[in-house]
């Protein structure tokens, strides 16, 4: 079978050339040789597409971390020295609007509901629904805080007591005694059920990790105190949870 089509005449200066009328043909092999040709080309390129629109999310997620770390920091500024609680206060009886700390940070600086949200998140939450399972949103379970998709450090303290005698690193701790401010980890990508988590923390028996959430492939991103970003292998993360201990609990 062949497809065909033809060629008339064609001007060249002030003269006109004629040329005999034919035929350029093309048969149904050729066509399907260049058909295979740019399905093989698109196969090679979208897998690469693909990457990159995922760094492109890790990348933005990044800078959430990185905006929320800076904000954090202006608030000590403002406030003695005193990051929030995690939970404004852990002690309220249940179904009290106990402000978390995104509320904190949202309502000090930040404004910014975008800031809070990991964009990779909704791929690794199979018929999620944004504003109810991922997301910026407020907790439906009776207290109304706000929500969204990163947690900060609640990793025990040991020895080193904050408000309200909690053993936790983020709760009202006066962050500038803080010895090893980058190397002490703040926030990361948490999700520990359905639609609520808002800290992360290494396991007691300091051999695992809790709620943190693989959201970029293998990796995660990690808020340090000094709001630098790092992404980490996840499963690197969990091997050596006990043995850095001085991520998890800072230096004092």
């Amino acid at each position: 079978m062949m497809m065909c089509r033809k060629r008339g005449s064609g001007e060249y200066g002030s003269r006109t050339v004629s040329r005999r009328n034919h035929a350029v043909c093309f048969t149904l092999i050729e066509l399907l040789i260049v058909i295979a040709i740019i399905a093989i080309l698109a196969a090679m390129l979208l897998p690469a597409l693909s990457k990159a629109r995922a760094k492109a999310r890790q990348v933005a997620c990044q800078g959430n971390l990185r905006q929320i770390g800076m904000v954090n920091h202006l608030y000590t500024l403002s406030y003695d020295g005193f990051i929030p609680g995690y939970l404004e206060d852990v002690y309220r009886a249940s179904g009290t609007n106990a402000r978390s700390w995104i509320d904190m940070l949202y309502d000090y600086q930040l404004q910014n509901e975008k800031i809070f949200e990991c964009n990779g998140m909704e791929s690794v939450i199979p018929g999620g629904v944004k504003g109810i399972n991922y997301g910026f949103r407020r907790d439906e379970g009776g207290t109304g805080k706000r929500l969204g998709d990163y947690g900060v450090n609640i990793t025990n303290v040991t020895g080193n007591v904050t408000k309200d005698n909690k053993l936790v690193l983020y709760y009202y701790r006066r962050i500038d005694r803080l010895r090893n401010s980058s190397g002490t980890l703040m926030a990361s990508e948490a999700r520990s059920s359905a639609n609520s988590t808002y800290h992360i923390s290494r396991a007691k028996d300091k051999k695992t990790v809790n709620n943190i959430r693989i959201v970029h492939g293998r990796y995660i991103n990690l808020l340090f105190f000094d709001a630098h970003v790092v992404p980490r292998l996840y499963s690197d993360l969990r091997v050596r949870a006990q043995q850095e201990t001085a991520m998890w609990e800072g230096q004092w």
